[in-house]
């Protein structure tokens, strides 16, 4: 429940920082530090409802359900996917909602799992044709890249927005490019840094910026997100608890997830491109390469 404080007495700041009372009593772990999972956990539980779910269906994978081998009615229908880095499992969510047969969701944060599972529970209805495990691990354990690399072929190899918070971001595409097969399709979202003079710049100060907010008190936190919500939103606290986008993410957990998310990598889209290609994968579609510094690229690959 969000409480707006209406009085004429508390300032602006006051008025909005209320919002994120109860948000902000949940966000860290037992060490203080920001955690993905309960940031994904809350969400699971207290935001997603069946328009965001149908919405997240809907746009998340529209380009994906056009690409070759995927063009028949039921375009997912009887696939293998993997979900690396489920986070808050709406993305499995809707491998599952487009008929897929075997779904192999995992995450490094034990909380992601169980924001996973509360997905899963309330949302999957009929599990007599389906094999969805959900696990805790890390894409750059070798063990466990190493059991799922010498397990039937993947059809889909998805990671949205992971590999550059593992802190050692090539490792972790280099173990995600060792899934696919011949014909898998790879689909990775990635911050990009942009290809211009300043970029190297904009991504320290993106990166002192995170370390900043990982090390602040809770009230700095919270001043944080406001100054960040006003910056990237608008300054109307009323639309912050709003879902704005496919994956059904409120301005808040948005911009909590960014400010964050750390650690925190960069890379160009021509050197991933080039990276790909090196490992004989195919281009099909990249998304938003023109977008600012931080920011997702998305790259759609397949295996040749």
């Amino acid at each position: 429940m969000v409480r707006l404080i209406k009085n004429k007495k508390y300032k602006r700041t006051s008025y909005t920082l209320n919002i994120m009372e109860k948000k902000f009593e949940t966000m860290s772990d037992s060490e203080g530090k920001f955690s993905f999972g309960i940031n994904w956990t809350d969400f699971a539980k207290n935001k997603v409802d069946e328009n965001i779910v149908s919405t997240h269906v809907n746009d998340a994978l529209g380009h994906l359900l056009r690409m070759p081998g995927f063009l028949s009615a039921k375009p997912l229908e009887g696939k293998r996917v993997i979900d690396i880095g489920c986070g808050s499992g709406l993305s499995s969510l809707s491998f599952y909602e487009n008929g897929c047969r075997d779904i192999t969701s995992f995450d490094v944060n034990e909380d992601s799992i169980k924001a996973t599972n509360i997905i899963k529970e309330r949302f999957c209805n009929d599990e007599s044709n389906l094999k969805w495990s959900i696990k805790e691990g890390s894409i750059l354990d070798e063990n466990l890249v190493s059991d799922l690399r010498s397990q039937e072929k993947y059809d889909l190899v998805y990671s949205w927005g992971v590999l550059h918070h593992t802190g050692d971001m090539r490792k972790a595409i280099d173990n995600t490019l060792s899934l696919c097969q011949s014909g898998s399709i790879l689909w990775m979202a990635l911050y990009i840094k942009v290809d211009q003079p300043d970029g190297e710049e904009i991504y320290q100060n993106d990166l002192k910026l995170k370390i900043k907010f990982n090390e602040a008190s809770e009230e700095t936190k919270k001043e944080m997100i406001v100054s960040r919500l006003k910056k990237v939103y608008s300054n109307n606290p009323a639309t912050w608890t709003r879902p704005y986008d496919n994956r059904g993410m409120t301005p808040i957990n948005d911009v909590t997830d960014w400010l964050g998310g750390y650690p925190y990598e960069v890379a160009r889209a021509k050197d991933i491109k080039r990276l790909l290609e090196a490992n004989g994968f195919s281009e099909i579609e990249v998304l938003n390469e023109n977008r600012a510094s931080g920011t997702n690229v998305i790259y759609i690959y397949q295996k040749i």
